[in-house]
């Protein structure tokens, strides 16, 4: 279901581009093939290939979850949608179906005891604010590690390559809120 809305705005920004998909390939690194599948709603993009055809197309990725205008949203934990991802022990989740004008997104992130991700750097200007609501995160941003525990929040330039790692034995859950200068 997620899939399926992520492939039509896929295909519409890249029509509105006026792109070809061996162009969005070209810019991406994600595959012709694999973004044939994304748009036709035979795959289910993971959040690494999201991340490169946002950052290629220089485009927020809370745009491939955009819906028409919303006035009001209330997300039950039944109302969360997995985005599937390569690594092991770590679950990503989306909140809220994002209007395209919004200026962020949210997403609600578990990692498991010893798992670890790494997320390349988004598109200019982004913000990324963390906020633990069980364990303890280390967050590592240009070679620095800092350790945020439940209750604390963070913020940090998201331009650049981090690394979130759950180095305690319990699982640690988390909120990441993406935040924009402008979008489409």
């Amino acid at each position: 279901m997620i899939g399926k809305l992520v492939g039509e705005n896929l295909k519409k920004v890249r029509i509105e581009k006026n792109m070809t998909l061996d162009n969005v390939a070209e810019m991406t690194g994600v595959s012709k093939p694999t973004l044939h599948n994304i748009e036709t709603g035979k795959a289910s993009p993971s959040i690494d290939n999201l991340w490169k055809i946002s950052s290629g197309l220089g485009i927020p990725i809370n745009y491939f979850f955009s819906k028409a205008g919303i006035d009001f949203e209330l997300v039950t934990q039944s109302d969360l949608h997995m985005i599937d991802t390569e690594n092991i022990g770590v679950t990503i989740q989306t909140t809220f179906n994002t209007s395209v004008n919004d200026n962020f997104e949210t997403f609600k992130i578990s990692l498991s005891s010893q798992a670890e991700r790494y997320s390349e750097p988004h598109v200019n200007n982004t913000i990324e604010m963390l906020i633990v609501t069980k364990g303890a995160l280390t967050i590592v941003v240009e070679n620095v590690s800092h350790m945020i525990h439940v209750g604390e929040l963070a913020k940090f330039n998201a331009q650049v390559g981090h690394q979130y790692i759950n180095q305690e034995s319990d699982d640690c859950e988390f909120y990441c809120i993406m935040l924009y200068e402008n979008t489409l």
